[in-house]
């Protein structure tokens, strides 16, 4: 009797078909034995709209979280900052994060189990409205649960650099259509070497004055946040709730140093004493809505609302004859509210409309307390509507978008109403699975943040206060992008780019003379031009089968600026990272050069030190126990050298911070799973709420 035996067609593409066969009665073909046939799975490939990576289950394995996953991934589209959990585009654009097409902040990641993660997708100007509008993306796929979950303790004790620990727990259940996560995390943090030197000169009228003061400080704080998140899905629906809390505490924040000031004090030497504590609680609640319609509409729907109290202490003192203490206190209540819309309709395959709105209200209430008393009041409204089209090809994807910013802002009783245009286009076209050129073109105007605005008056030193200024307004920005990406084989990738960005007027401190030409005022206020133009390219190799893989990225920045502070400074910079795997222990190593930042805010040039590290781990799917060594052969402490020279202020600032100096990081995660792994969503962390308007 016949009896069906079962076949598995793997596809290159990496999908499994079941399929049955009927056994037949031997035949009197003669047979051939083969040698054995090898199908891979392509782990990379791209379109004109997505381009997809599947992770390799020794780099999941590794993985401490999604962040250390896209990193060890090398995404060639993607640049991840060392020592820092900063994800952007390689021309350094703000990337959006989802899990499961859900958003999820950085924080909001940690729990992630990675050994679950599919796929990962990066696109530019995604049309699905579930994205929220977002230009660049990344979405996590994750294997889901029927019922069940995961549980993931994870502890990291930091020494040497700093002392301090970071303990977390996440937890996931899913029970049918309803998924239910919790999220604590405790933070400790100690700073060995905390400080800064400034050197100060104030160019009055009567003649030059000099500052110069050393500050060596006691820093700690900690920082709490709990989350919870009910999610129910359904083929046509997503419903998505938040809520959070976040409590953090700078409870110890103390620096004294030596303080020489000339001519008024010439040969004298003086102390100088700073203490800045400062509290935050945070109550924050997020929605996440999305429904499939009928007609090929699709709607997202995502309201927010927060709470936040700041306090915040600065007490300045000196032992100078007749000084009188600086003490600039303020207390703050944040309440802040906003509403996105995001709609979508198919004509077909090829066509596709959408609009997006957002809109956003904040109140900033502030009570300044001790030298300069005052009550400050902001409000912001914020609406902007952006009607999109997209044209879709096999091999070519055409995104244009063109709508508003409204602005609405009432600073201490003077209101401002101002309406800015917003036009956004992408064009990419893919030729094949293997090749990608892209071209983005954003024109756009940003905000004003409440304490730019404030008209309160800060001392901060003997010669020196700061202020806002209600007569801001925002200014308009280019952001254009050309990009080439080339995934030839498993073994090797690359992404070349080229990027120009323009601020017009940027909001910009200026130096202004003040008490009757005693002191010096810093002031914001929209002036110049500045521009960059970056070029680069991201480079993966993965030798041995894959065990060894080499990353490079080197790049070249120029910064450009006109009005009061005109400079032109090229920067070269680059980062080489290496990861190697030998069954379930991984080992990494990187070195990033010296690099230069010039700010948009002051004209200020800082600069920052090289950086390298190496580490070593053991993982499997429950467990992952890693030690990280950072700088090691680095007994300095200074993080940045700040310089910045005006017609009436110029200084010098060195800030010393344990982050630079040589560290060790002891990690351990533990995951305990359990259930049907069917359904799996986002991974949800600590919430952020409102923008803090305090001076």
């Amino acid at each position: 009797m016949n009896h069906l035996s079962p076949i598995v067609i793997f596809l290159s593409s990496g999908a499994f078909i079941p399929g049955f066969a009927q056994s037949e009665p031997t035949d009197t073909i003669k047979s051939k034995n083969l040698d054995e046939v090898v199908v891979e799975a392509r782990q990379q490939s791209t379109s004109a709209k997505v381009s997809r990576y599947i992770p390799d289950k020794r780099v999941k394995n590794a993985a401490t979280n999604a962040i250390d996953l896209l990193k060890r991934m090398a995404i060639p589209q993607l640049s991840t900052a060392v020592g820092s959990d900063a994800v952007t585009t390689a021309a350094g654009e703000e990337v959006s994060l989802f899990i499961n097409y859900l958003p999820a902040a950085q924080q909001d990641i940690y729990g992630l189990r990675t050994t679950d993660v599919k796929s990962i997708e990066y696109m530019d100007f995604p049309d699905d409205p579930r994205f929220n509008g977002a230009q660049h993306v990344v979405n996590i796929i994750v294997q889901e649960y029927e019922f069940g979950g995961y549980t993931k303790i994870s502890d990291a004790q930091f020494v040497l650099s700093s002392t301090g620990n970071t303990a977390e727990v996440f937890s996931k259940f899913a029970y049918r259509k309803m998924v239910y996560d919790l999220y604590v995390r405790s933070q400790t943090y100690a700073s060995v070497k905390a400080g800064n030197e400034s050197y100060s000169t104030f160019k009055l009228p009567q003649g030059d004055a000099r500052r110069d003061q050393t500050l060596d400080g006691d820093y700690k704080s900690y920082y709490l946040p709990v989350t919870f998140r009910a999610v129910y899905n359904t083929q046509k629906m997503t419903v998505a709730n938040t809520l959070g809390f976040t409590f953090s505490d700078i409870y110890q924040a103390k620096y004294d140093g030596s303080l020489s000031i000339t001519p008024a004090h010439a040969g004298d030497s003086y102390r100088s004493y700073l203490t800045q504590p400062a509290v935050s609680r945070s109550l924050v609640w997020n929605g996440d809505y999305f429904f499939i319609l009928p007609h090929a509409w699709s709607l997202k729907v995502a309201p927010r609302l927060s709470y936040d109290r700041n306090s915040r202490y600065s007490d300045y003192r000196t032992d100078i004859p007749g000084s009188a203490p600086i003490i600039n206190n303020a207390y703050e209540d944040i309440l802040s509210g906003s509403l996105q819309l995001s709609s979508n309709k198919k004509f077909g395959s090829r066509h596709g409309i959408g609009i997006t709105m957002n809109t956003s209200l904040m109140r900033n209430d502030i009570d300044y307390r001790g030298n300069a008393p005052y009550d400050s009041k902001f409000d912001s409204f914020r609406l902007n509507l952006l009607p999109s089209y997209t044209f879709s090809l096999q091999n070519l994807y055409w995104h244009i978008g063109a709508g508003f910013d409204w602005f609405h802002n009432t600073s201490n009783g003077i209101t401002e109403d101002r309406v800015n245009p917003w036009v956004s286009t992408s064009l990419s076209y893919s030729p094949s699975n293997r090749h990608q050129i892209a071209f983005i073109l954003n024109y756009f105007s940003d905000g004003v943040g409440g304490a730019d605005r404030s008209t309160n008056i800060l001392q901060t030193n003997e010669f020196l206060y700061r202020t806002g200024n209600p007569g801001l307004y925002p200014g308009n920005g280019i952001v254009s992008r050309l990009t080439y990406t080339f995934l030839p084989s498993r073994a090797f990738n690359m992404s070349v780019y080229g990027s120009y960005n323009l601020q017009e007027h940027p909001i910009t401190t200026l130096y202004r003379l003040t008490d009757d030409g005693q002191a010096i005022l810093t002031v914001p206020e929209n002036n110049g031009n500045a521009s960059t133009v970056t070029v680069g390219v991201n480079l993966t190799w993965r030798l041995l089968n894959g065990s060894l893989i080499l990353q490079g990225s080197p790049k070249l920045d120029y910064y450009h600026r006109t009005g009061e502070y005109r400079y032109s400074h090229p920067v070269a910079s680059a980062v080489v990272q290496a990861s190697y795997y030998l069954r379930s222990f991984y080992f990494g190593a990187y070195y990033a050069t010296r690099n230069r930042l010039y700010h948009l805010m002051n004209g200020a040039g800082s600069f920052y030190p090289q950086q390298y590290g190496v580490a070593a781990g053991w993982a499997n799917e429950s467990w992952n126990v890693s030690v990280n060594a950072s700088n090691f052969a680095r007994t300095s402490y200074l993080a940045t050298k700040t310089h910045m020279s005006t017609p009436l202020f110029e200084s010098l600032d060195l800030n010393y911070s344990g982050n630079i100096h040589a560290g060790i990081t002891f990690n351990v995660i533990y995951t305990i799973g359990y259930g049907k792994k069917i359904q799996r969503g986002n991974e949800v962390g600590a919430q952020t709420g409102g923008a803090s308007a305090i001076l």
